[in-house]
């Protein structure tokens, strides 16, 4: 199912043109490998068919923050240090994965061992604790595709 889901997935994204003709680049085994032993973390299949598809480009899709390798080898670091500078004493669990990571100050994040397809959570800055945005990491992906293609009509 996640295979099929991600396939699908990098379909619409592809199909919606919002990086009129940008491809979808996908991180190499070795790459994934690189997260899950740095990050010590053996990381959900969704996520990674997801890096494996587009990992290293996503045809436009949600270019504005970090969230491709290699710049996530340092999300989960960052998104420590806005905790650590926040008035909380929510701490990121050693099994948790950032995945994405604002200037406006908030992160995404699951757990890597909460099943294939996770529950991702919202860490917004200033905040005591982060709260569960989506039941799955598939529903992000489709919210934040959703958001973005109805950002982009707006601007038409």
């Amino acid at each position: 199912m996640t295979n099929q889901f991600i396939e699908n997935f990098s379909k619409r994204v592809v199909a919606s043109n919002l990086a009129s003709g940008a491809p979808l680049v996908g991180c190499s085994e070795a790459e994934v490998a690189e997260i899950e032993a740095k990050l010590q973390v053996k990381l959900p299949p969704i996520y990674r068919s997801f890096l494996l598809k587009m990992g290293r480009g996503m045809a436009g899709f949600c270019r504005d923050d970090d969230r491709l390798y290699p710049e996530l080898l340092t999300l989960t670091q960052g998104a420590q240090d806005l905790l650590d500078h926040a008035d909380t004493d929510y701490r990121l669990p050693s099994t948790a994965f950032v995945f994405w990571l604002s200037e406006s100050g908030y992160f995404l994040f699951f757990d890597t061992t909460d099943g294939d397809d996770p529950p991702v959570f919202l860490y917004r800055d200033n905040t005591k604790e982060p709260i569960r945005k989506d039941d799955h990491f598939s529903e992000t992906l489709d919210y934040l595709l959703a958001a973005q293609i109805e950002s982009q009509d707006k601007l038409q």
